[in-house]
């Protein structure tokens, strides 16, 4: 093929090229798209309104706090003698008591009786001399004494109790009544063995100072004995 029969079948070739190119699409000719369905739109879901007004709604009260997290308060301290109360109180020690006692709180008082035994004779005759030395001994052993005592428990807390405490005892047999009287400051001690049981065990250490009529007193260590108390 000659070279003018080349760029002639070329040429031809883009006029075709062209013409389909550039020649427009019948219309109905044209795909038909189908129109866009539009999707529903959601709704937010409807609320009820409460059937009372919402200014009567009350806040939740917060949540207690665990049993094991909260501060645990130390228990109080108890006493030995608390309040006001009444007792039965003996001792045995340089003489035989038996007392009704009273307190008010850490205060004590009581008033009783008391007896005592001397084989060496008791009386105004057991503690008065003669003129050249000799002991004026009376034949009576047994007396018996009104006595009356008062304390005051400086401390005051379970199981223990202690503080000054002051006791009187005037004789009334043998020989003249209130003749012959003692008064013993000293130093108290109670001790509560049975949390549960109104029981106290006690003590006393004091001076003993006697007197004879109105004479000079005599003035000896008394000597610690025992004394149970039981409350009501």
């Amino acid at each position: 093929m000659s070279v003018q029969m080349r760029r002639r079948a070329a040429a031809f070739v883009s006029s075709l090229f062209i013409w389909l190119v550039v020649q427009p699409l019948d219309a109905q000719q044209l795909p038909v798209l189908p129109p866009l369905e539009e999707e529903p739109l959601v709704q937010p879901p409807q609320v009820e309104a409460p059937p009372y007004p919402v200014e009567q709604l009350q806040p939740m009260a917060p949540e207690p706090r665990p049993a094991q997290l909260r501060p645990v308060a130390p228990p109080p301290d108890e006493p030995v003698f608390a309040g006001g109360g009444v007792a039965i109180q003996g001792g045995l020690g340089s003489t035989q008591q038996i007392l009704l006692s009273f307190n008010a709180s850490s205060a004590l008082f009581g008033l009783g009786l008391g007896f005592g035994y001397n084989q060496g004779g008791v009386g105004q005759g057991a503690v008065a001399t003669n003129p050249d030395g000799s002991v004026n001994a009376s034949t009576e052993t047994i007396s018996f004494q009104l006595a009356a005592y008062f304390a005051y428990m400086a401390y005051n807390v379970k199981p223990l109790a202690f503080g000054p405490e002051i006791d009187f005892d005037a004789q009334l047999a043998p020989g003249t009544p209130f003749q012959v009287s003692t008064l013993v400051p000293g130093f108290a001690v109670w001790y509560a063995p049975f949390p549960s049981a109104p029981l106290l065990i006690g003590t006393m250490l004091g001076l003993r100072i006697g007197f004879l009529g109105y004479g000079n007193p005599t003035v000896s260590t008394d000597y610690p004995g025992v004394r149970l108390r039981w409350g009501f």
